[in-house]
């Protein structure tokens, strides 16, 4: 974990900010990118933080195939 203005995140450094994002009115907001043939195997972790609020979002580990 790491301490951030937002709270502890449950990732550690370096830690990448991916952008700003606005999200429907399901919350869900989506950002597409390339990924390189290089990454597969390693493991990608992300968390979110509504920026009016200042709530976190659970974080997410996933697994690139």
């Amino acid at each position: 974990p790491t301490l951030t203005a937002y709270g502890m995140v449950e990732m550690s450094l370096p830690i990448r900010q991916l952008g700003n994002l606005t999200a429907n009115p399901s919350g869900e907001a989506v950002l597409s990118t390339g990924i390189p043939a290089r990454a597969s195997g390693l493991t990608v972790y992300t968390q979110a933080v509504d920026l009016l609020s200042g709530q976190l979002t659970n974080s997410i580990a996933e697994s690139i195939l």
